[in-house]
């Protein structure tokens, strides 16, 4: 899910209306500056009028997307089950910013923890292994002592034979 929302954090800092006003903004200057210019026949103009249509060009794409964006904006709002007129889309950008924060720091603690926890098992893990070798250990040398006498026709214990050899 967070790789799907990847531009939320930039989406919940900006304001649809700031961004409306820039491109009306921008609009007015354009007609402003176009008004200037027509009809003038220096070769500067010609240059900048290829400009300024390219210009124009752009901020009218702007306006059809934010005209695109008060249908989606409307779409979102039923399926929210909200007022059209009440339904802010800058608010439920910083909701979802604020849960998708929230889910990263979810599953960084997750993460955490299960990494803890598979630690964890490797240690009981080792305690039991050194444990059981232990056990396995003093059961075999206990029946492995070699000091003890073994069987009733042999008497003498190894240290006894050994004592003997030198």
């Amino acid at each position: 899910l967070l790789e799907e929302l990847p531009t939320v954090p930039a989406a919940a800092r900006l304001s649809l209306e700031s961004i409306r006003s820039d491109v009306r903004s921008l609009s007015e200057k354009l007609k402003a500056v176009g008004e200037k210019i027509t009809g003038k026949t220096d070769r500067f103009f010609d240059e900048i009028s290829c400009h300024f249509a390219n210009s124009e060009e752009h901020v009218e794409n702007m306006e059809e997307r934010l005209e695109q964006m008060d249908s989606l904006i409307s779409f979102l709002a039923a399926y929210f089950c909200e007022e059209k007129n009440q339904f802010k889309i800058e608010e439920c950008f910083k909701i979802l910013f604020t849960f998708t924060c929230r889910l990263r720091s979810a599953l960084n603690i997750s993460k955490f923890v299960l990494q803890d926890n598979e630690a964890r098992l490797r240690r009981q893990q080792r305690r039991e292994e050194c444990l059981n070798a232990k056990s396995a250990l003093a059961h075999s040398s206990s029946e492995l002592d070699l000091t003890k006498r073994s069987g009733a026709n042999n008497t003498k214990t190894l240290f006894e034979l050994l004592e003997k050899s030198e």
